[in-house]
């Protein structure tokens, strides 16, 4: 499995955390990784790719052995965040129709689960399927199991990235039994 990792604009991003399963590997300074020879599943392998400062990026790949497979990736960069007081919760607003409310006291520590009462920083970007950049910075290959658990090709109105970090870039997730309301606009076409 090969493939170059870029930023929005199509810059190379060296450097990059590319992971398959257990198997891990940097980009090199033209953002181009290589796995060689690993065992996959065939079915649904996901490329999972992060980097300081951006959003992770995951590719999900239908695989052949002993054949080559491509997964270039476009990763987003995390900024102008909009702050939230944790403790008191309320609404965050991003412009162009993008909302998320938060209850009161809904934020923990992703890693211990301690409830996180400070300043919490929420970074999102909108993804829009209808353009070449919206698809290579979606993730996974749109596919889902129906009612009767059979796959499907899903149909993507768009897509949020977002993540919530404490000041000192410790991530944070909504506690479990609390829920967190997001508002999009969806596209035109």
């Amino acid at each position: 499995i090969i493939g170059v990792v870029k930023d929005e604009l199509g810059q190379a991003i060296p450097n990059t955390t590319v992971m398959i399963g257990a198997n891990t590997v940097m980009s090199d300074a033209n953002g181009i990784y290589i796995f060689n020879k690993i065992d996959c599943n065939q079915k649904a392998t996901t490329v999972r790719f992060s980097k300081q400062g951006y959003f992770n990026g995951f590719k999900t790949l239908t695989v052949q052995a002993n054949e080559k497979h491509i997964a270039n990736v476009s990763l987003m960069k995390k900024e102008n965040p909009q702050t939230l007081n944790a403790q008191s919760g309320g609404t965050v607003n991003f412009g162009n129709g993008i909302m998320i409310t938060f209850p009161a006291n809904a934020l923990v520590n992703k890693i211990t689960g301690a409830v996180y009462n400070g300043q919490a920083n929420v970074f999102i970007k909108k993804i829009d399927p209808t353009t070449e950049l919206g698809q290579k910075t979606m993730p996974g290959n749109l596919t889902g199991l129906n009612t009767k658990s059979q796959e499907m090709l899903l149909q993507s109105f768009g897509m949020l990235a977002a993540e919530i970090e404490d000041n000192n870039g410790n991530l944070l997730q909504i506690a479990t039994g609390k829920e967190a309301t997001i508002s999009s606009e969806i596209p035109a076409s």
